[in-house]
């Protein structure tokens, strides 16, 4: 069956009851609590397949960043995408070369690819289903879980 979305490596999920997956992952309290469907990517993922979202420590990838000031109201918090944050600390350490920042990014594109073309043993690609609809997302407060998202419809088979 064809699926995309967001996905993680099955050693981040293993071994954990439904209440700690679910917050492992970042659904909202009692989002798992009506069951949930896992599946394994089986299907090759290329570098234009996905984003890159950090880990669960930022709600698909976001990031309050109070540094951040734009609009009429000083007490705004904005939020940003944590590859946004990353182009700009790359951008500052390569003093600004556009060329030597999108290699750079690609370098750890790259990297992040590979992980995500793992099909065997704990680092393999898994997708989590909540049966039932969470009503958020928030942040994970296990903080350290990877997560990328598919932005195409790839293969996965039931585990």
């Amino acid at each position: 069956m064809q699926k995309k979305g967001y996905v993680t490596t099955f050693q981040s999920i293993s071994g954990k009851s439904t209440v700690e997956l679910g917050r492992t992952l970042g659904f909202s309290v009692g989002a798992l609590k009506g069951g949930y469907d896992l599946f394994a990517l089986t299907s090759p993922v290329s570098i234009d397949e996905f984003d890159w979202r950090d880990r669960t420590r930022y709600s698909a990838g976001w990031h309050a960043d109070p540094t951040i000031k734009f609009g009429t109201n000083p007490s705004t918090v904005w939020l940003v995408q944590r590859r946004d944050e990353l182009r700009a600390a790359l951008g500052k350490l390569n003093n600004y070369d556009e060329r030597a920042t999108d290699a750079a990014i690609m370098r750890i594109l790259t990297v992040e690819l590979g992980k995500l073309n793992v099909r065997s043993g704990p680092g393999r690609i898994v997708k989590v289903e909540p049966r039932q609809l969470p009503t958020g997302y928030p942040d994970s407060p296990y903080r350290d879980i990877p997560q990328w998202e598919l932005k195409v419809l790839k293969d996965f088979q039931p585990i």
